[in-house]
Order: structure tokens, then C-alpha cells, then sequence
């Protein structure tokens, strides 16, 4: 059967069953290459604000394989119908529904259009192609299209993981012999968990038992202050010593490759690096923090992932009831971490490392697996997530924080499954650890929840705690002196190798926990850019942000030029502003100049989005 002279079309081929079959993984395999193929000329060569963010690479067989489930129930409706429908109407159903959703699912990445907008010129788009597509020829070709996208679709997955295998196994043969004995470095982010919610910085709550034991074995900072108050540009610093207005580094652009990485500066010593994230979002390979990392594992695969690999899959799991959602959101626990890091140091075989791990669970939404989901609750709160509306009841503020306490229990306990395997290798008393956090996070103290949005103290103080097993660093030692994230890097270099510490941006803080009081460390300077999605009413909907620490002072600078002055030890929770009060003038223009001079180091990076 043919409807054109000269091609023949074998019956079989025109069932709609079969029909139905091909035409699904078609739509299933265009909707999905396109949003990559989009993705991707944003990425490189093309900025499209929506399409640049946070992207799973996986996707190149995850997606399809999340379409296709997506598409499966409507085909199967439509076979059901199809002794109604006859024949012809059900292929033409199907086409229809092929070419709707393979345009709907890129025409997500538009900005500022409402999705049923976007359905309606795809659901055109598909009438206007379905007649021509359910024809026999044109199914023949397109049969033959999507056997081609198909085997595209399984290189394209063994190619990329495959292709990691080889690059590792390369990339550790190839590492330079370590000159002398070195020890480990494991270095521990926390992301979003603020310092005052750690038992070890005076918290009621026992949310904290082993970092309590590490921190009176090693020296803890009790002002130690992230340079960012969310997570890219604060990790970039941590990896690069660079501050923010230096770095790449914005809400979707990532870490260039313009100065080198602490991953980098180990692994050219014959460190073998790996990076351990359960923030696949920010603190990922699509974000350029995996520079330098040997092995570096991110992105998870399963159902879970699979739904986030689409924007229509992400989109849909977003207007699901709010448990179904945690659920179905790809979410890296903490013990898994622990497992991949312990896994990958033991094949290591007496090689040092340099090791980057970060734990999640104290992030939104806080949500942490049973029994430390309700280990702070007596009910299950109002809600885990986000809370817009202003000002916060009190009772919602309660919930969120005893299920924030939860998630940071958690991450503890993981980390001293961690710390108790290193000890049962040997390995843990040749190993440096420091333990940090990215950021922190605000439980209404300015009427907001959550961090990115301001630079209060609640969002930007974070713990610091170094254990260096014969480095000279005393047993519980507490330094108060404020310091900034950004001599991290500078500090670890120097407990491992003084010839790259000099070379490092930053100041190595080992003198202060040495009682030294005359070592200079870097301006705690802070800074947060606008982004579109901030909401006018809060702090950072005014512009970009910037804040100094100073001794006993913490001024902060809003985009309109508005400032606010808060005294850190009378009022730790910055409730009074100071910046009008006329005894402080000329601390308050002290500080200002100090700002300003701290925002001209090195060289500022015009950023490529907005």
C-alpha cells in the first residue's frame, strides 16, 4: 500500500498500534533533543536566561525516557478509542500528539509567557503537521528518523558515561608522583546551615554531637562569614580565593575557567580529587564547579532524576500535592554522599586526596529522612519549603526551624558514619578536615525565610572548624575574630604545601588558631547580585548588594545606596540599625571607605546575563 506511485509501504508498518509506538518515541526523542540543542547554543553561544539554568546531562537519555512515560497514558487512551475513532482519526490523534508535545517541551524555555499560551501555539503547530505526518510515506521516513534519534539517544549515554570512565582512569595514571608524604584533605560544606543552629555555637538543641566532638579536637571560629549569601558565587570563592565581584559567577552564569581551583592546584601535586554534591543544582558540573575534580559525582539517575531532566516533567511535579512533590524531587541524601566518598577513597590505594563534599539536608525544602524529619517536631509543621507571605506567623517560623534542625542532625550523623570509616582505614589521622557551610540561612528575623535575598547575618554567618591531626592546630580553640571564606583556600594550602599557599589569593588563618593576634586576613567582605526573579519588596529587589564586617560592626549597603549598621555583639540577631545614629558617624564613614576599598581588589568580571 502506498499513496504515492513508486513507494511501497508494507501494511504492517501502518497499525496504529505500531503506529502509535513510533510516533510516541518520536515526540518523546524531538521534544527532548530540542530542549538540549537549546541548552546548549545558550550555554555557548546564544544567552537565553530560562535555558541556561541548572541542566542534568544525563538528560540525553533520561529525557526521552521521562517523555515517553509521560506520553504513555494518552497513547493508551487513544488505542482504547480506537474502534470508535476508526483507524484514520487515531493516527491523526496520534501525530497530533507527537508534534504538540515535542514544541511544547522547548517552547517552555521562553520567559515571561504563561504556559497555556505556549500549549496553544504548540497544539497549532501539531494541527498543522499531524495530516502530513499520519500519511504512510512520511510515517516510513519518520520511522526511519526516529530509529536514528534512538541510537543517537544510547551513544550519546554510553559515550558520556563511558567517556568519564576513561577520562578518569587517564587522568589518575597521569598524575605526578606526590613528591613527600601529604596528608589528606577532606573539605565539608554544609549547605545553607548557619552557625548559631550547631550545638557546638551555642545551640540549645543537640543538632550536632560528632562536629561537636571535631570542633574540640581542632579550632573552631565563631565569626566566620561566607562571601555570598547563597550558593555558586560563595563555593567559587572557596574554590578560586577570589571574591564574588571577581568571579564568572551569577544566578546562571557559572565558574570560567579564568583562575585556577584548589581541586586544580592539588591535583598538579598528585593529589587525587574528587567532588561529592548533593546540591545538583548550583554546586555542579553545569555550573563549573567540578573543575579540577578528577572524579566528581553530582547528578543521580532514577525516576526521580529522570522527571527533573525535562522542563515539562519538572513543571508538572511542581503543581503536585506538596509530599508527592518532596518525593518525586531528585534529592541526594546525606548517606549517599558518605557512601560515594568512602567508595571512591577506598580504591585510592594510599594515594592522597583532596576531597569536596557537599551536604544538603539542612537545605529547603527541610525534609530529611525518618527518624530526623520530626526528631525537633511534635507535629508535622505548616510547611517545609519556602514561605512567602509576610510577615511569617510565628507558628510557621517554629515548624521550619525544628524541621531545619532535623536536616542538619542528619547531615551530622552521616558525617560521623564518615569520620568513623576514615578511623577504621587509618586514613582519618592523616587527614585534614574542615568543615564549613556555604551560607547560611533567616528564620524570620527580617521577616523573610530562606538566604539569596539579603545579606543579614542570619544568612552569611557560617561554622568554620579545622581538625589537622599534627599540624600544630591546639584542641578547642576558639577564635572570635571575624574572618572570611575567602581565605579558605589560602588556609588549607598552607597546612599542606607553603609554596602554594603563597601563590593563592587569601590569607592563611593558621596564626590566629597559633594565638598570633598581628596576622592580617582578608576584608569579610560580602556581596549578593540582583536577579530578575527577587521580589521588589525585599533587600536585594533593590539592586546589588554588598556588606563589611569590621571588628564589632556589620555595615550593610543596599543597591539604592541606603545603608544599615548593626552592632554584632549587643545585637547578633541585627534588629537595630544603627546607620542614623550621630554617634556612629564616623565609624559608619569608616566603614563605608572600607567597603568600597574591599569591592575594588582585583579585577571586576562583567557578567554575561542579567
Amino acid at each position: 500500500m502506498s499513496d504515492r506511485p513508486g513507494i511501497h509501504v508494507p501494511e504492517s508498518a501502518l497499525h496504529p498500534g505500531r503506529t502509535m509506538v513510533v510516533l510516541a518515541t518520536f515526540g518523546a526523542l524531538a521534544g527532548s533533543f530540542a530542549e538540549i540543542a537549546i541548552r546548549f547554543i545558550s550555554a555557548h553561544v546564544w544567552p537565553w536566561p530560562l535555558a541556561a539554568l541548572y541542566f542534568n546531562p544525563q538528560a540525553i537519555w533520561l529525557g526521552p525516557l521521562a517523555n515517553m512515560a509521560l506520553l504513555a497514558p494518552p497513547c493508551a487512551v487513544l488505542l482504547a478509542l480506537r474502534r470508535r475513532l476508526g483507524d484514520e482519526r487515531t493516527k491523526w490523534s496520534a501525530a497530533w500528539l507527537a508534534v504538540t508535545f515535542a514544541t511544547f517541551e522547548p517552547l517552555l524555555l521562553v520567559p515571561h509567557v504563561h504556559p497555556a499560551a505556549l500549549l496553544v501555539v504548540a497544539a497549532g503547530i501539531g494541527t498543522r503537521a499531524a495530516g502530513r505526518i499520519s500519511r504512510p510515506v512520511t510515517m516510513a521516513r519518520l520511522r526511519r528518523l526516529t530509529a536514528g534519534m534512538s541510537i543517537l539517544a544510547g551513544v550519546g549515554a554510553v559515550g558520556l558515561n563511558g567517556g568519564r570512565l576513561v577520562y578518569e582512569h587517564a587522568s589518575v595514571a597521569a598524575l605526578p608522583m606526590a613528591s613527600s608524604p601529604h596528608p589528606n584533605v577532606l573539605l565539608i560544606v554544609l549547605d545553607a546551615v548557619r552557625a548559631t543552629q550547631l550545638h557546638a555555637y551555642g545551640y540549645p538543641r543537640p543538632t550536632s554531637p560528632h562536629l561537636d566532638t571535631l570542633a574540640r579536637r581542632g579550632a573552631r571560629f565563631a565569626a566566620a562569614m561566607a562571601t555570598a549569601s547563597w550558593s555558586l558565587p560563595s563555593h567559587a570563592t572557596m574554590f578560586t580565593g577570589r571574591y564574588g565581584h571577581e568571579l564568572s559567577t551569577s544566578w546562571i552564569d557559572g565558574l570560567d575557567s579564568r583562575y585556577p581551583t584548589l581541586a586544580e592546584l592539588f591535583a598538579a601535586r598528585g593529589f587525587a580529587t574528587g567532588g561529592f554534591s548533593a546540591n545538583i543544582e548550583y554546586t555542579s558540573r553545569h555550573f563549573g564547579l567540578n573543575r579540577g575534580f578528577i572524579h566528581f559525582e553530582d547528578g543521580q539517575v532514577g525516576v526521580r532524576a529522570a522527571i527533573s531532566t525535562t522542563t515539562i516533567g519538572a513543571k508538572l511535579r511542581g503543581r503536585l500535592p506538596v509530599r508527592l512533590r518532596y518525593w518525586l524531587t531528585p534529592r541526594k541524601t546525606a548517606d549517599s554522599v558518605t557512601a560515594e566518598f568512602l567508595s571512591w577513597q577506598q580504591e585510592l590505594r594510599g594515594r592522597p586526596f583532596f576531597a569536596f563534599l557537599n551536604y544538603f539536608d539542612g537545605h529547603a525544602p527541610y525534609d530529611p529522612p525518618a527518624p530526623w524529619n520530626r526528631m525537633f517536631l511534635a507535629r508535622e509543621p505548616r510547611s517545609r519549603d519556602a514561605w512567602s507571605s509576610r510577615p511569617v506567623p510565628a507558628d510557621v517560623v517554629e515548624g521550619l526551624t525544628g524541621a531545619y534542625d532535623g536536616g542538619i542532625a542528619y547531615e551530622d550523623h552521616a558525617i560521623g558514619d564518615l569520620l568513623a570509616g576514615l578511623a577504621l582505614r587509618g586514613v582519618l589521622d592523616s587527614t585534614i578536615v574542615v568543615v564549613t557551610a556555604d551560607h547560611g540561612e533567616e528564620f524570620g528575623e527580617h521577616g523573610l525565610i530562606g538566604h539569596g535575598h539579603g545579606l543579614n547575618n542570619g544568612a552569611l554567618q557560617v561554622p568554620l572548624i579545622v581538625f589537622a591531626p599534627g599540624h600544630h592546630v591546639p584542641a578547642g580553640v576558639v577564635i572570635d575574630r571575624p574572618v572570611s571564606l575567602r581565605d579558605l583556600g589560602a588556609t588549607i594550602l598552607a597546612l599542606v604545601d607553603d609554596t602554594a599557599a603563597a601563590s593563592f589569593p587569601g590569607r592563611s588563618l593558621a596564626g590566629l588558631w597559633q594565638g598570633d593576634t598581628t596576622v592580617e586576613v582578608s576584608p569579610v567582605l560580602s556581596e549578593v547580585d540582583w536577579a530578575p526573579h527577587v521580589p521588589s519588596d525585599v533587600p536585594l529587589g533593590r539592586g546589588d548588594m554588598a556588606s563589611l564586617v569590621q571588628g564589632r560592626w556589620h555595615l550593610i549597603r543596599l543597591g539604592d545606596g541606603s545603608l544599615s549598621l548593626y552592632d554584632r555583639l549587643l545585637d547578633p540577631l541585627e534588629q537595630t540599625d544603627r546607620a542614623t545614629d550621630p554617634a556612629l558617624r564616623s565609624t559608619l564613614d569608616a566603614l563605608q571607605s572600607a567597603l568600597q576599598q574591599a569591592q575594588r581588589m582585583g579585577t571586576p568580571v562583567p557578567r554575561r546575563h542579567r
